[in-house]
């Protein structure tokens, strides 16, 4: 009996069941809006495009960002290999300086 009361009452809804289903499931066009599945399927490679343009464009910035830090980590490593030397050339400039100052005052004692 309340079969029969839901099957009356399926079929005096405005969409039937099956049809509300392809509507869902993107199955027929939507005419109540005007669009078609075309139209819906043309929105979601769009919809696709411009998620992948986004995630090409951050997968973009993550390495631009990793190749900032191994320059810089570069950069720094060459700073401080070059203040080494420059360090070594100081005091090498010290102990000639030194050295002309003995040999100038030897130079003396000996006039």
């Amino acid at each position: 009996m309340w079969v029969k009361c839901i099957k009356k009452e399926i079929s005096k809804a405005p969409v039937p069941l099956v049809k509300h289903f392809e509507f869902l499931l993107g199955t027929k066009p939507n005419h109540s809006q005007g669009i078609g599945s075309v139209s819906m399927t043309k929105r979601n490679v769009e919809r696709q495009l411009i998620q992948s343009q986004m995630e090409d464009a951050q997968k973009r910035a993550n390495d631009l960002e990793l190749e900032e830090q191994n320059l810089t980590n570069i950069i720094q490593k060459q700073e401080e290999t070059n203040i080494e030397p420059q360090s070594e050339l100081q005091s090498q400039c010290r102990l000639i300086e030194n050295h002309q100052l003995v040999m100038k005052t030897q130079h003396d004692q000996m006039k």
